[in-house]
């Protein structure tokens, strides 16, 4: 989180628009994970700032050591326990990537990423606790490419400077993009 808000261009130009990022390094789905690190114990700090717009991006930190349909089933959980405390008019999911460094699990993130876009179907998603526009967001920043390794820092786990500056951006038009839907 800290390092998104480094770049002004995941705000895009909307500075009449309240801004907030919390991210939790490290952080978590599996419900085997340290509990300062489950991502499902840090929604409450939504419910105080009353977003219209969520963006969650999932980081890769599950891809290794949770099975794949495991991991879309939390993310949809996420998405849902968000809606009910937070009652954003959108929730925008960030796909799935997986590291350069991780090999393999490039097939494990497109699985994810394609049950994913099945579940968002571009329709507005409806919850017991009122409905939040759901969408998945495809960051065309070349992270999939051929030279996919030059948009990574040197462990192969984060982005270099110039791809989080483009990360950012993609960011800022994926919540502007809810925000007007």
């Amino acid at each position: 989180g800290e390092v998104l808000e480094e770049h002004p261009d995941w705000r895009n130009g909307r500075p009449e628009l309240t801004w907030n990022c919390i991210g939790v390094g490290g952080a978590s789905l599996n419900p085997a994970a340290a509990e300062e690190k489950l991502i499902f114990r840090h929604v409450y700090k939504l419910a105080n700032t009353h977003p219209d717009v969520v963006f969650l991006h999932i980081g890769e930190n599950d891809i290794v050591t949770m099975d794949k349909d495991d991991i879309w089933r939390k993310i949809v959980q996420l998405v849902e326990c968000i809606s009910a405390v937070a009652h954003p008019k959108a929730v925008v999911i960030g796909q799935v990537t997986s590291f350069p460094a991780q090999g393999e699990a490039g097939a494990k993130s497109k699985h994810i990423n394609e049950r994913l876009k099945m579940y968002c179907c571009g329709e507005r998603y409806q919850s017991h606790n009122g409905g939040a526009y759901v969408s998945i967001w495809k960051h065309r920043i070349g992270i999939f490419g051929p030279n996919r390794r030059r948009k990574y820092a040197r462990d192969g786990v984060h982005l270099n400077h110039e791809t989080m500056r483009e990360y950012a951006h993609s960011v800022g038009t994926a919540m502007n993009q809810a925000y007007n839907e």
